[in-house]
């Protein structure tokens, strides 16, 4: 139909091992893929009480935001020590120091992360609602999200500009 033809994105899915793409639709730049990958990603887990899945990002990527947290403006995403954990549920307490093993809880929740693609120049947001307890795993080449179950919306945020993700 008509909105087909004006989608800036394709929907690819993988039966074996079953996984789920994003991609752009004018220059095919991948901005969210949950299909395993040895080593790096495990793809999508569905529990009662626990849910995770996983998207590969590009070597040393520019990610922005997860929350209310005391870190840099671009987050490490494990140049430093292999792995940073960002722990996201509310808590009635002060900003505290990130620590790269996770577990400090925040004032308020804020599970929205932007990329920037090095190679292309552009942007896309993820934004992750649930009400569960949630961290967020950034490894130098994967984002991963770890809720304690719940009911999970994930929303592709593509931009193209950082301006026109968060507008």
């Amino acid at each position: 139909g008509a909105g087909a033809a004006a989608r800036r994105y394709e929907v690819r899915l993988s039966r074996a091992p079953f996984g789920l793409a994003v991609v752009r639709s004018d220059t095919g730049e991948c901005v969210f893929n949950s299909t395993p990958v040895a080593g790096r990603t495990n793809g999508l887990v569905f529990e009662e009480q626990f849910i995770q899945f996983s998207t590969a990002v590009e070597p040393d990527p520019l990610i922005f935001g997860l929350g209310e947290q005391n870190a840099p403006l671009r987050l490490p995403a494990g140049r430093a020590h292999g792995m940073d954990v960002y722990t996201l549920f509310a808590r009635d307490h002060f900003t505290p120091a990130h620590r790269a093993a996770g577990g400090t809880g925040l004032y308020g929740a804020h599970p929205f992360a932007l990329q920037l693609g090095r190679a292309s120049g552009r942007a896309h947001g993820l934004f992750v609602r649930s009400s569960n307890a949630m961290d967020v795993v950034l490894t130098p080449d994967a984002l991963t999200a770890r809720l304690t179950g719940g009911i999970v919306d994930l929303s592709l945020l593509l931009g193209p500009t950082a301006a026109d993700v968060v507008a």
